[in-house]
């Protein structure tokens, strides 16, 4: 996050960049994809508006869009956000991700798919007490008073358009900008001038 720093000083903004919980330097031991890290987010909005700031914009790039706008949908703290490459339901690109990754006929990828991720859904509510289907960003997307612009790269095989389509088909006041040629959070590489303009 740190190299889109000189796209917000040079107009002025102060830029905070955070490692998620149980990445970097950051405590906690599980990632939730947004289940826990919404709070997160909400408590360093609260600690930058405890020191003056004023108005509030997020920008967050693959799982860091995802959390996000869980974060901006549970409470109105920011003036706009923007999402690149997120995923719409934590179940689905779990899903995608095993048949992905997994060999075999389709059909069997598919089926490889429900019992793992189902599998590992349970255990994380029995073991943790976590429900991951909470992490839907495209349920939140419904209750979003926030703007939101969406960016995804046409060419993402990590996490496809077909993710941030659904988002935006949540709420009709949400931006999606699909840029061609872009591959994973690669919107500002692709379309440097045009990324720096619509963010």
């Amino acid at each position: 996050m740190l190299g889109f720093a000189p796209i917000f000083s040079g107009r002025g903004y102060i830029f905070l960049a955070v490692d998620s919980r149980a990445h970097g330097r950051s405590g906690g031991d599980l990632v939730t994809y947004g289940v826990l890290e919404q709070t997160d987010v909400l408590r360093w909005a609260d600690w930058l508006r405890d020191r003056g700031c004023t108005r509030l914009y997020g920008l967050g790039e693959s799982m860091g869009g995802p959390i996000l706008i869980q974060a901006a949908a549970r409470q109105h703290v920011f003036d706009a956000i923007v999402a690149e490459c997120p995923f719409s339901e934590l179940r689905v690109i779990a899903k995608e991700r095993v048949v992905q990754w997994s060999f075999g006929p389709q059909w069997m990828r598919g089926a490889l798919a429900v019992v793992l991720v189902s599998s590992g859904f349970t255990y994380a509510r029995v073991r943790y007490g976590l429900n991951l289907d909470d992490a839907a960003p495209v349920r939140s997307a419904r209750q979003l008073k926030t703007p939101l612009l969406l960016v995804h790269g046409l060419e993402d095989r990590n996490i496809s358009p077909d993710h941030s389509q659904a988002i935006a088909a949540a709420n009709r006041n949400v931006a999606l900008w699909l840029v061609p040629g872009a591959g994973h959070t690669a919107a500002s590489a692709v379309e440097p001038v045009e990324f720096d303009k619509r963010v």
